[in-house]
């Protein structure tokens, strides 16, 4: 994972393994999971960054139940420290996070 090993060199990684990085100009927290197998966020994020979300509707596979997946979202600029670029991300309800970086 590109955004992972650009943390460790250049980022600093705060407890259990948040990172702040920038999306349309505002500073979002993020958790970084190796083990996630894409980039989440919740609607209400992608509404403070003014994200437009396509709408989608599927059922997401979570460990103990299946979520709505609400949207997606494709090419969302971000810059995490000196380095910019764009990622994919799926929208849904999470309960205690607001963004995940897989």
């Amino acid at each position: 994972m590109h955004a992972w090993i650009l943390v460790e060199k250049k980022c600093w990684l705060h407890n259990l393994g948040f990172l702040h990085l920038k999306i349309h100009g505002k500073t979002i927290q993020a958790l970084v999971d190796t083990s996630a197998t894409h980039n989440f966020m919740t609607i209400w994020l992608g509404k403070v960054v003014g994200m437009y979300i396509v709408p989608k509707d599927v059922e997401a596979k979570k460990v103990k139940s299946g979520a709505k997946v609400s949207g997606l979202e494709n090419d969302v600029p971000i810059q995490i420290a000196d380095w910019q670029g764009c990622f994919y991300f799926t929208v849904m309800e999470m309960n205690n996070v607001d963004m995940i970086l897989g």
